[in-house]
Formats: structure tokens, sequence, C-alpha cells
């Protein structure tokens, strides 16, 4: 399946105790599907995967799979801090539905270029899936730089990349450094056109469980060839990722938005705060104002 467009990086719904709320999965999932979206990351940073264990996030990717029932891809999250546990894990999504993994670089230790690159050799040689990097440097204090990414693609048959890091040469490194064949999706939402313009298939946006129309459309206008159109859904979606970050802590606030305005997903696992009523009032205000123009 083909993996390109703006790919949700979906919530977690759960209940007010913290289980997981496996039925709140499809109503989301319909409605992100509604509002444009072309794919669905499940159990990202914005699915909270560093709260969820090996059976909760399978758990999870079966729900999402079902929910979704073939119309857009499925990429699930399977990185965890060690190699035999993200090893173990990405094995165990082979029977799930997904049509990639995505594996975020190990955090907690600080690590080398050629720790990395064994990290995802590893995986890669252990897995039935096509597997894509996750790089957020910010999180996980590692950054997995362009010429490791280069070398991945050619040696070990790394099929694509999500870079969070918020630096265009990183995000741009990645695409130099591998050609036509290897998936690049932006990570940070400010660079969704930019990535488009050079060469990216798409992005993968935590912001955009919330007016997942708004940055649909930069990308869907961008494939039709109105520069001018995308530039302002890049714009307002500019408008509307400031919003909603200045609300509270992540993924809290995006989360209560999500539960507002898409779909009730619940809060977020402790300890991440719950946000004020009064700013999420504020917030999603000025939320609907902006997606007006894009019903």
């Amino acid at each position: 399946m083909d993996i390109r467009g703006i790919i949700v990086a979906m919530v977690t719904p759960m209940r007010e105790d913290g289980a997981l709320d496996l039925d709140a999965i499809k109503p989301l999932v319909d409605r992100l599907i509604e509002g444009g979206a072309h794919g669905v990351f499940a159990a990202g940073s914005m699915g909270e995967a560093a709260s969820l264990g090996i059976e909760e996030r399978l758990a999870v990717f079966r729900a999402t799979v079902k929910a979704v029932d073939g119309r857009v891809p499925v990429l699930g999250g399977s990185g965890f801090i060690t190699t035999a546990d993200t090893v173990r894990m990405t094995r165990m999504c082979a029977d799930e539905g997904l049509a990639a993994v995505s594996v975020i670089t190990p955090f907690y230790w600080k690590l080398s270029q050629e720790a990395l690159y064994r990290h995802y050799a590893a995986v890669i040689a252990a897995s039935s899936l096509p597997v894509f990097a996750y790089n957020l440097p910010g999180n996980t204090g590692n950054n997995l730089m362009p010429e490791t990414v280069g070398k991945l693609y050619r040696q070990e048959g790394l099929r694509g990349a999500k870079d969070s890091s918020a630096v265009w040469e990183n995000t741009k490194g990645y695409m130099d450094n591998t050609d036509d064949g290897f998936t690049m999706l932006v990570g940070e939402d400010s660079l969704c056109l930019k990535g488009l313009a050079y060469g990216s298939k798409g992005s993968i946006s935590a912001p955009s469980n919330v007016l997942t129309r708004v940055i649909a459309a930069i990308y869907n206008r961008f494939s039709a060839g109105d520069m001018a159109g995308a530039e302002r859904a890049q714009e307002d979606w500019n408008r509307i990722t400031k919003i909603m970050g200045g609300v509270g802590m992540f993924p809290g606030s995006f989360k209560a938005l999500t539960d507002r305005m898409t779909s009730p997903v619940g809060p977020a696992r402790p300890p991440v705060l719950p946000i004020g009523k009064e700013k999420l009032d504020a917030a999603q205000a000025a939320l609907v104002e902006i997606g007006k123009a894009y019903l």
C-alpha cells in the first residue's frame, strides 16, 4: 500500500482511569478519514507510545486496522529503548495488518551513530514489514543523522523516515542521502509544504487529530498544482498549531482538543496533567474560526 499524504499520528483513546478505550477508536478513525487523512499512525508519540506496553500496543493496532478496514494505510509504532524489545515488538506486528512499522530512535542513553545504525539494522533484518525510522531528538536525546539514514537505506533496506527534528537541514539531508524509492515523511508541521516542494511524500502530524481537513488541504492543493492555495493552507495550519501548542503540556493539550473537536478520546495518562477549561475554551473558539474556511 502506497504511504504518502497526510498521516495522522492518532491519539490513543483512554478512559478516566487510564485504561485503553478500544471502542472509541472506530469513531475517531472515521472522523479522521472523513477529514481527509491519507493514513494513520497508531502508537506514536501522540498516541502515548511511551506509556504503552507491548500487549497494549498490539491491542491498539488490531482495533485501528479493524476500524480503518483497508481505507488508508496504518503504521504502528514498534520502537522501545532496547534493540531486543524493539525486535520483539516488530516481529509481533507481522500479522496485525499494518502497512509498516515506525521505529523511534532509542532514548535515555546517549548513542553514537554506529549504535543507532546497528539498532535499525537489527530491526530491519528481523522485520517482515517495511521499517520507517522515527527521529525525535528533542525527546529522545539522539539525532539520527542524514548520512546514517542514507547508509541504512542503501545497505539495510530502510524504507522511509519521519523526521521530527524541526531542523530543515536534517529533513532535507534525509532526502539528499536517499532517492525517490525512499518514503520521506516530514514530522515538523511548519515544514509540510516545504518538504513536499523538495520531494517528500507527505507528513506525519500530531496536531492533525484536530481540523484534519486543513493540513490535508496543503497536500491536496500542492498535488493539484495550486501552490498559492497550498501556501494559504500552510499559513492557516501554522496558526492552528501555534494555538494548540500554547494550550498546555503535550500530548495532553492536543488530546483534550481532539476530545472536544473530533471524537471522544478521554484524557492523557499521568503524569501528563489535564488542561484547564478556560484555555481549552479559548483555543477551541479560535480553531473553529480558522476551520470555517475549510468546510
